[in-house]
């Protein structure tokens, strides 16, 4: 589902268990993606806290956790082929497979444009 051009990541809902990637919009922005930072399964993050680092030919950008989450596994593929987030980010190119803590629910596109905007989660969005 391709995401509005304000939108800088996209998580896909599957259970309490999803994926955080990014859209199609920021993978451009970056240009050709030559690295991937990743953290380790099992690793505990804060809303808000870096959970990866994407290292573009044009910029660098840090992923920041949307809720609190626990990384439940890495995309194997970034290690030697980062550029597959250019080529599929809603596909083959997710980072992070993840489960929420203390969130009820995840963000679709206008729910995470919302938590761009202003820092929090708004119920309903």
């Amino acid at each position: 589902m391709p995401a509005p051009a304000g939108v800088d990541a996209n998580a896909a809902q599957v259970g309490e268990v999803g994926l955080i990637g990014i859209t199609d919009v920021l993978q451009a922005r970056l240009g050709d993606i030559i690295s991937a930072e990743l953290p380790r399964p099992g690793v505990l993050f804060a809303a808000h806290d870096v959970i990866a680092s994407l290292e573009g030919m044009l910029e660098t950008f840090e992923v920041a956790a949307f809720a609190n989450m626990e990384v439940l596994e890495i995309n194997p593929r970034l290690e030697i082929h980062p550029d597959i987030i250019n080529r599929q980010p809603y596909g083959d190119g997710w980072i992070l497979k993840v489960r929420l803590a203390g969130v009820p629910r995840w963000l679709d596109a206008p729910g995470y444009a919302e938590f761009l905007e202003k820092g929090t989660i708004i119920e309903g969005a």
